[in-house]
């Protein structure tokens, strides 16, 4: 982890302190031939560490300015960047992640989902950090967990209206009444006409087309009108909303990355805590545990961890009941992790434990 300022500058003081005694004392004799030039002084470790400081301020100012106008109507002053990286950290290396590391653990804007649009530009120079320091950065990394938001809770606006509105939803009411609903979750999907009639009765049937001719005659009597402002609205919400899901599910994998055990079983208990709580965030987190497995990061562990983090999720997954909302959907946790329990617990290929990561 980077020095304190304090004692940064207590060294440069050092350093300069040291200068002046040699320029005080007294010249020597002159040699008898002139001596080599001498190598050009090197930055000290304080005054690099200072400018990597700076220019983590700097850029940390231009997302706040960004994450502050996430919500603003129509075209923002500081238009968010929903790729990565961001222009103002593609050039930094990897022995930045440190110092980014610290500068995550506070608050920026005081909003949790705007701090997170923050992180999420910042993870990225976590991503590229080596290996040695990955796993020297697990406690930091809990501590950033620990800040995790929630679903971003944002009423979207209306991006469309109809004019008259009665004529509108009595064509609707009409259309809607030809489809059906088959399967059954998460598997179910609407049919709509002419494929619908083979799921209903003739008399059915025969009621479905009649609404759809009725239907016909009332589409050119009413027009739709696009409210643009609010389609934009609407579109950033989604996207911050996808920036706080893949910004958990990356901080899992990094934690994971670590090689630490009892922070594999940290994040074991986060999925346990997220399905005891009926979220669908616990699929994220899976899903994340997933890719670490076929990217070979669960091979960091050995098999006793890796049958009791299985063992732990066995009981999770038992234990819950019903579905879980996500994305819209339904998803059962059970089905959704019975291959990684399998994979932890029983082994597979995809996982061969070598112990600690080199």
């Amino acid at each position: 982890m980077p020095q304190r300022l304090l004692i940064n500058l207590a060294c440069l003081g050092l350093l300069l302190s040291v200068s002046a005694v040699a320029l005080a004392a007294p010249p020597a004799s002159p040699p008898a031939t002139p001596p080599a030039a001498p190598a050009a002084p090197r930055a000290s470790e304080p005054a690099a560490r200072w400018a990597k400081v700076k220019e983590i301020d700097a850029a940390v100012k231009m997302l706040t300015e960004e994450a502050m106008d996430l919500d603003a109507a129509g075209k923002p002053e500081h238009p968010a960047h929903f790729d990565r990286p961001h222009p103002a950290l593609k050039a930094w290396t990897p022995d930045m992640a440190p110092l980014v590391l610290q500068r995550m653990q506070g608050k920026f804007t005081g909003d949790d989902h705007r701090d997170t649009y923050i992180r999420w530009h910042l993870l990225w120079v976590l991503q590229k950090a080596e290996q040695q320091d990955k796993r020297q950065m697990g406690k930091e990394l809990v501590k950033l967990a620990q800040m995790l938001p929630g679903p971003v809770d944002v009423k979207e606006r209306p991006e469309h209206r109809y004019e008259p509105p009665e004529i509108a939803s009595r064509y609707f009411s009409l259309v809607h009444s030809a489809r059906i609903t088959v399967g059954y979750p998460p598997f179910q999907r609407i049919v709509d006409p002419p494929e619908s009639y083979q799921y209903m009765t003739p008399d059915q049937v025969t009621r479905a087309k009649a609404n759809i001719e009725e239907a016909k005659k009332l589409r050119d009597q009413f027009k739709t009108i696009v409210d643009r402002d609010a389609i934009a609205f609407n579109r950033r919400v989604r996207r911050v909303n996808h920036i706080v899901r893949t910004y958990r599910g990356e901080l899992i994998y990094l934690l994971l990355q670590t090689g630490d055990p009892k922070i594999a079983q940290l994040v074991v208990s986060e999925i346990d805590r997220q399905v005891s709580a009926k979220s669908g965030v616990a699929l994220d987190l899976v899903a994340y545990m997933y890719l670490a497995a076929f990217d070979g990061v669960l091979s960091y562990y050995d098999a006793k961890t890796l049958q009791d983090l299985g063992a732990k999720l066995e009981l999770t997954a038992r234990a819950s009941e019903g579905y879980l909302d996500y994305g819209g959907e339904k998803r059962n946790f059970a089905d959704y992790a019975f291959h990684l329990i399998l994979m932890l617990q029983q082994g597979n290929p995809l996982i061969k434990p070598k112990g600690p990561p080199s």
